[in-house]
């Protein structure tokens, strides 16, 4: 958050990649990497880890993203909105990053393939409306 306020930024998101304490299975790196190269060649940004769900960003610029997930891709998505809009000053900075505490969650083919899905479909408009986009109720008789 200092660092945050001190670039005078919008969004921060964290890089895990470099600088880990312990060590990652073989599948989940090669995943992380196959993910992150995806996001960045269909969105021609650089982000080193696409996956990492550690970002924080000022309230103010939520009107200026499009957003559409509402799973694990919203990880994914915030970062191409962030990093694609010019009104937005964002940046990627590495963390220490240590295995977490418990039992992942991650199903790695199920949640890969989503999320390569995700970023194909969002790459070519293929999403459903935004999350903050709501739909007021129509009237046939009118």
């Amino acid at each position: 958050l200092d660092v945050m306020i001190e670039l005078e930024l919008d969004f921060v998101t964290c890089d895990r990649t470099g600088h880990k304490l312990t060590k990652s299975s073989p599948l989940r790196l090669f995943g992380n990497w196959a993910l992150g190269m995806a996001m960045n060649l269909l969105f021609w940004i650089r982000v080193r880890d696409s996956q990492s769900g550690m970002w924080l960003f000022r309230r103010s610029i939520l009107p200026l993203m499009t957003l559409t997930s509402d799973g694990m891709a919203f990880s994914e998505e915030i970062k191409i909105e962030a990093f694609t809009n010019p009104d937005i000053r964002a940046e990627e900075l590495p963390i220490y990053y240590r295995d977490r505490q418990g039992e992942s969650k991650l199903n790695i083919w199920k949640d890969g393939l989503i999320n390569l899905l995700f970023l194909v479909r969002k790459r070519f408009g293929l999403l459903n409306r935004p999350l903050n986009e709501t739909s007021a109720p129509t009237d046939a008789s009118t």
